[in-house]
C-alpha cells in the first residue's frame, strides 16, 4: 500500500503530511547545524536547543532533539493535538530566549559538558578537520570548547539568524492539527561566510 504524502506551507515553513494509522509523529527541522558555526561559537546550536526546551518545561509529551552537521531536528510523538502544540511551543520559545537566566545558562552548559565531556572541555580534531580546516564540515569535527564562554545574547542572535520560516520544514504522520501554529521570524536565511571572529566576514 502506497501512502500519499502531501506538501504545503504553514506560517511560511515547508510542511509534509500523511495520514497514517497509529501514534502521531511530528518533526521540526531547522537548516542549521555544526558546520554553520564559527570557531568562536562552536556548539552554540546545541546550547540553543537545550535552552529552548528548558523554556518549555514541564513537558509531558515524548520528545527529543538532535543537532548534527547540517540541521537541528526536534521530534515529538503522541496524540496529534499534543504533538502540534509541542512544536508550536518550541517555536514560541524562540522569542522568549531573553527570559533565560544566568543560572539557566550555567545549568545547561553543565548538562552539555556531562553529555559530551571530550568535546566540551577541549578542541578535538578528526579527518574532516585536517582536510577542510576550521570551517564547513571541518568545524563539525572540532568539538564545542567555546560553549563555556557563550552568553545569552550570543544564543538570541544565533536564533534570530537561523530559526526563520524559509529555513524550517515540518513533517507529520497525521493531518496537521489546529494546534500547529508556528511562530517563526519571516524571511530567508542569508548564509554568512563565517570566520574566526564572529558571525560573518571574509572566509
Amino acid at each position: 500500500m502506497v501512502t500519499s504524502v502531501s506538501h504545503s506551507t504553514a506560517n511560511g515553513a515547508r510542511v509534509y503530511q500523511a495520514d497514517l494509522p497509529g501514534v502521531c509523529y511530528g518533526t521540526l527541522v531547522f537548516g542549521v547545524g555544526m558546520r554553520d558555526e564559527p570557531v568562536t561559537l562552536s556548539g552554540i546550536t546545541h546550547l540553543m536547543e537545550h535552552l529552548l526546551l528548558r523554556l518549555m518545561e514541564p513537558i509531558s509529551i515524548e520528545h527529543d532533539a538532535v543537532v548534527d552537521d547540517n540541521s537541528l531536528t526536534v521530534y515529538a510523538s503522541g496524540p496529534v493535538d499534543e504533538v502540534g502544540q509541542f512544536l508550536t511551543d518550541f517555536t514560541k520559545a524562540i522569542s522568549r530566549l531573553g527570559e533565560v537566566t544566568e543560572q539557566d545558562l550555567k545549568f545547561e552548559k553543565r548538562i552539555i559538558g556531562i553529555e559530551h565531556p571530550s568535546d566540551f572541555n577541549a578542541p578535538t580534531a578528526g579527518l574532516l578537520t585536517y582536510r577542510y580546516g576550521l570551517h564547513g564540515v571541518g568545524i563539525a569535527n572540532f568539538g564545542a570548547p567555546s560553549t563555556i564562554d557563550m552568553t545569552r545574547q550570543d544564543v538570541i542572535e544565533w536564533a534570530a539568524l537561523w530559526l526563520r520560516q524559509n529555513n524550517t520544514t515540518v513533517a507529520f504522520t497525521k493531518l496537521l492539527p489546529a494546534t500547529l501554529d508556528l511562530q517563526l521570524l519571516p524571511g530567508t536565511v542569508a548564509r554568512p561566510e563565517l570566520n574566526r571572529s564572529g558571525f560573518d566576514g571574509d572566509s
